[in-house]
Order: C-alpha cells, then structure tokens, then sequence
C-alpha cells in the first residue's frame, strides 16, 4: 500500500486539530506534525496565570470538529466543576490540548499508522518538489500539507517572574487581550501598572458566544443594528472606564455576541454581501466588538482601577520608554502573523505585524497545500474561536480527499 503523507505545519490548536480530522479520514496512514516548541507547548493560548481565561466558552472550545461537548467532556472528567458556557483557564485548555493529541497519536499508532513531530520551525516548502525545508535546512517530502500557523507569542508573556516581583510599577503598550492578561497578573501581583495604546480603548465584554439559529436574517438584523449603534457619537466620547462599566452593566443584554458565531458559521459556508461588508468595517468599526473579553476579566479590570492599581491612557509607547527604578516595560501587542511570499516553486514563510496575506492562501491547493489558523484571517476575527477553526480543518480534509480522488480519475482515464 503506497503511503499518504500529511506534513501539518503548526502544532497549536489548528495543528492538532487537523491532526484529529486526518485521522479520522482515514486518507492517510503517516503524519508529520512540524513546531519549534512541541506539540501544545507553543500555542497562542499558552498562560503564565490561571487568572488568564480563554476567550470562548466551554461548549466552543472543543478541537474534535465531529464532538462539539468534547472539551466540555474532558473538564467533567477532571473533576473542574463548570457549565457549557463558563469561561475557563486557559490552562486547563492547554492541558486539553496535549492530552487530546497523544491519544488520537496512540489510536493511529495501533491502526499502524505513523506519526512523527519535528521540533523544528519551517521556513519554506517546495512545491515543485513537495518538500517542507525546516529551520536546519532539512528537507521532507509530503502529498498533501496543511498550514496550521499562528501568531508568535507577544514578548510580554515572556515576563520573567522575578522581575515581577522587584518590580513596583509597569508600563503595557496595548489595551487588547494579550496585554489585559498581563496587566490582571501585574495587577493581582500589586504592581501599579499603566496600559497605553494609541487608541486608549479596551474591547467590549461579552458573558457568552452562541451560536444563534433564529432565521436566516438573525445575522444582518443585528449586524445592521451595531453598526449604527457603533458610529453613536454620545458612546465614543465616552473614556475607557466608563464604556468599561457601561459594557459591564449591558453585557447581560446585548444583542450582538449572540451574533458572532453565527456571523462567522455564515461566512464560512454561506457568506452574504452585508456579512462581508461588516467583516471588512472590522477593523475600524466592530473590532472591540468581534475582540471582546470576557465578563469575568472585565470585573477584575474595573476593580483595579477603582482600587488605583491601573491606569488606561491614550498615547504612543515610544513616549514611555525611558527607564525609571523599578519600572517594567512589558510589550502585550507585539506579536506577529504569519506571512507567505511565492518565489518561483517555493513559498516562503515568514512572520510580519501586516493583517493581510500576500498570496491567495486558496490557490495553493493546486500543489497540494491548504492554509488553516491565522493565514485564515476570518478565524482571526474572533481571538481563539476554536469551533471555526476545527470545521475549517475538516473542510480541507474532505477537499484534499477530493482533489485525490479527482487525480486518480483522471489517470485512470
């Protein structure tokens, strides 16, 4: 039996997840799993502090695209007492992770099947020769290749925790996710702590993600509705703490988490005009909106500045640099997406702070290679939206089979 190959490029949550689908598929009976870190060990969703929460709930969070409770599941099994819709540590997701692929790795193993993971990065693939080219220059043939790459880890997670400690007050260039997570661990550390962004604005809050099915205008209605309520003039005067605390007391009520899951499902399978219009005003319209943190994180947030351990303020990072005793300067923006360049029959890889993707991710199946995590900036849109990732995997999967499928018609004609 001639061996199908999969290389999958990315060991984090679109990794293992398309790892699962390719066994499940049964089209192939070796994968090769490529990360610097290990499997699990560099994903996006790795946490210094278990007051760090994911972003999507329970019930969103499984990577089994075929079990949608199974990340639930597994929180029963652990004895971690919580509901579909809590939001837990991420912690315990990346826990999930690991354990959830070396079973998968430990029943393709005894369908003999083989599995191997490189620790290293990959910095090209041949095409022409479908070969992956990794860090070292080594080189390894594949049928089939899926990119499963996300973005670098912002430097401020590297923190070191004794710098922490000697420290009385910190600077964290950013309000968005990445550098709430820091400044609540600076925070509950006692350290006064400064976040400074150019727009001195934090993401809006949500309690819950669902996955409404209320008609099939249910997404419009309410994406026509936010984007009016968005541009309101009386709400974007408002400081960050008071639309903090105007969130906080909305959140319970608001119409439009109901509708981000859905929205995505929709752009994914079926996408109208207005649903690709309000995804393309994302970044300057509905960003704080599809970015949103959680309700618990939004609490704590609120309560450190009103306990005067945090500050929001508009400004440029560059205005904060010059060093004073005892002052940390933590970067919680920094971190970068991955980029692809064609170059004749290689496509290069590399990683920029630039939101849009030189080549046309979708014409790469041609060769052989399907593109998944952050190269699908969709998925990007709402941080950690696991649901949309595991079925996107699944999706390439089944075109993979199909292409296959397609070719041995053709030689057999």
């Amino acid at each position: 039996m001639k061996v199908k190959h999969l290389a999958i490029v990315g060991g984090g949550v679109a990794g293992i997840s398309a790892y699962i689908s390719a066994i499940r598929s049964g089209a192939f009976n070796r994968i090769t799993v490529f990360d610097a870190c290990g499997v699990g060990k560099g994903s996006g969703l790795s946490a210094f502090s278990d007051r760090m929460l994911c972003n999507t709930p329970v019930e969103l969070n499984s990577i089994d695209a075929d079990n949608v409770m199974d990340f639930y599941h597994y929180c029963v099994r652990q004895g971690y007492a919580c509901t579909p819709q809590d939001y837990v540590p991420r912690s315990l997701f990346v826990e999930y992770l690991v354990r959830t692929f070396e079973q998968h790795r430990r029943q393709f193993d005894a369908q003999c099947g083989r599995t191997e993971v490189v620790n290293l990065s990959v910095n090209a693939i041949n095409h022409q020769t479908r070969e992956i080219i990794t860090s070292s220059g080594q080189r390894y043939p594949y049928d089939n290749c899926l990119l499963c790459l996300g973005p670098t880890r912002p430097s401020a997670y590297d923190v070191d925790q004794s710098e922490v400690e000697n420290a009385k007050n910190a600077v964290v260039f950013g309000t968005k996710l990445s550098a709430i997570d820091l400044s609540i661990y600076l925070c509950s550390k006692g350290v006064h702590t400064t976040m400074v962004s150019p727009s001195g604005e934090l993401p809006s809050v949500r309690t819950r993600l669902y996955e409404r099915r209320d008609g099939p205008r249910f997404s419009e209605r309410v994406a026509l509705r936010q984007l009016r309520e968005a541009k309101s003039l009386e709400y974007r005067k408002l400081n960050a703490y008071s639309k903090l605390t105007r969130d906080i007391h909305e959140s319970g009520t608001n119409t439009w988490q109901d509708m981000i899951g859905d929205m995505l499902q929709r752009n994914m399978h079926k996408p109208t005009p207005l649903i690709r219009r309000t995804l393309m005003l994302a970044p300057r319209i509905i960003k704080r909106y599809l970015s949103a943190f959680t309700y618990g994180n939004a609490v704590l947030i609120q309560q450190f500045i009103d306990q005067g351990l945090l500050t929001i303020l508009k400004g440029n990072k560059y205005d904060y640099l010059s060093p004073k005793e005892r002052t940390l300067h933590l970067d919680g923006g920094d971190a970068l997406l991955p980029q692809l360049t064609m170059n004749d029959h290689v496509v290069q890889i590399t990683y920029e702070p630039s939101s849009k993707v030189n080549v046309d991710v979708e014409t790469l199946s041609r060769y052989g290679i399907y593109a998944s995590g952050a190269l699908n900036r969709d998925v990007d849109l709402v941080v950690n939206y696991i649901r949309y990732i595991t079925q996107n995997n699944k999706k390439n999967i089944s075109l993979m089979m199909k292409e296959r499928r397609a070719q041995y018609e053709d030689l057999c004609c």
